[in-house]
């Protein structure tokens, strides 16, 4: 590996990184799309600090290249944005048409989600269509909650389903459970993942091996489902 002023090569391959001072928090990493965000003491690389990149060099150009692809994907996506969506982990084409009210229905049978919006509104069509979604998802999300509760026989106090900058779910030791809606976007599977996950940190605060037996008993290919979340991360926040 080669550390050079503005990046790193690794294997042939640059890794464009930024560095900020750490202040007492000491030397911590972070890959995005962009490249590597790095927070050091006073702002510079010593030789601990290197000697840890070149032993984390392939987890970082792997999560990089994966970073940038993804980040492709949603370029792509949000340059037609307006007239196709992800409904349930496929492409859904969208029809907007004006109409007295604001209404949406999502047609399963054509993967097709008509919106209707009145005459007066002169606002983007990306926002009616985030709405529509933030709509169907607060419905889906809400019936397979519910389901999800009496399959595990979980005690919850309170459901959210609201936006969420960067989670997918959470909850609090008060027995309460929030969604993010844009799972709507995701595949049913994925979705009664996060589901089952949030539901059984009801029973395990943590990510423990305990943690990990409880979301088994319910959603036996965990692993695997975890990972493919990962990759849509890029889906939060492209409608508020």
């Amino acid at each position: 590996m080669i550390i050079g002023n503005n990046f790193l090569e690794i294997g042939g391959r640059r890794v464009p990184y930024f560095i900020q001072p750490s202040g007492k928090s000491g030397f911590r990493i972070r890959v995005t799309g962009e490249g590597l965000l790095m927070k050091a003491p006073d702002g510079i690389l010593g030789a601990t600090e290197k000697s840890f990149l070149v032993k984390k060099s392939a987890w970082i150009l792997k999560h990089y290249i994966r970073l940038v692809e993804q980040q492709g994907v949603s370029f792509k996506f949000n340059a037609t944005i307006e007239s196709e969506t992800l409904v349930f982990g496929k492409p859904a084409s969208i029809s907007v048409l004006k109409a007295p009210d604001f209404r949406f229905r999502f047609i399963g049978e054509e993967h097709k989600l008509i919106i209707t919006k009145p005459e007066s509104y002169k606002g983007a069509d990306k926002l009616v269509i985030g709405a529509a979604l933030k709509g169907l998802g607060k419905i889906y999300l809400n019936k397979r909650v519910n389901f999800w509760i009496e399959t595990t026989q979980s005690r919850v106090n309170r459901i959210r389903i609201k936006h969420v900058e960067s989670l997918w779910g959470s909850c609090s030791t008060l027995g309460n459970v929030n969604l993010n809606w844009h799972l709507i976007m995701l595949d049913k599977q994925l979705i009664d993942y996060v589901i089952v996950h949030e539901l059984m940190h009801l029973r395990q605060m943590n990510h423990s091996s305990a943690f990990w037996k409880e979301v088994a008993k319910y959603y036996p290919g965990y692993q695997e489902a975890d990972k493919k979340l990962n990759q849509f991360t890029w889906v939060i926040g492209i409608y508020k």
